[in-house]
């Protein structure tokens, strides 16, 4: 729920295993037919560096919910092809940046993890109340504790620490046969 919201998509070059880029362009593009007019979005595209894509005619740093606007940020995600390694937190700290009322965070990348430095800064910069739901892209099952507990990581701590949701997805169940088949 939220008036204005912001994705940040992992494009390092793992995402492309398992169709797991794939299926965040998919995931995101479902997502966004879901908005209304009055609503706004940001998509930043990270790696090393965090790729926001260009709302139309640049007065604005955010598009609008509008099927056109929409048709607009599709065109540039379908544009977006995985390259290089992960770093979160400029991405995270550009999309705070918009104070969005929702950041959701998706990446294959539990590692590199942010540091408690890096935790406190992002808690430190988040004086609007933006909710960060992340999304963990990961290979195989959970991994969970002797108790069946999942075992924490950074994007569940930082999901908490921001009023967020984190999601465990199974990159396995994205892929095609004749990727499982190798």
């Amino acid at each position: 729920a939220g008036k204005t919201f912001v994705y940040l998509i992992d494009r390092s070059f793992s995402m492309d295993e398992y169709g797991a880029f794939r299926a965040a362009k998919s995931e995101l593009l479902a997502s966004l037919q879901k908005l209304t007019e009055i609503q706004q979005f940001q998509i930043i595209f990270y790696n090393q560096a965090p790729l926001a894509l260009t709302p139309p005619e640049g007065r604005f740093p955010m598009f609008f919910g509008t099927d056109t606007q929409r048709h607009v940020a599709s065109e540039q995600i379908r544009a977006i092809s995985p390259d290089g390694g992960t770093r979160h937190m400029e991405a995270i700290m550009e999309g705070l940046k918009l104070n969005p009322d929702v950041i959701f965070l998706l990446t294959d990348g539990a590692t590199p993890a942010l540091s408690k430095a890096d935790m406190d800064s992002i808690k430190s910069r988040n004086r609007a109340g933006t909710r960060i739901h992340c999304i963990e892209f990961g290979v195989g099952a959970q991994a969970v504790s002797q108790e069946g507990i999942p075992v924490g990581n950074f994007l569940m701590k930082l999901a908490a620490q921001n009023d967020g949701k984190y999601t465990y997805r199974d990159v396995k169940q994205f892929a095609n046969p004749a990727a499982t088949a190798e």
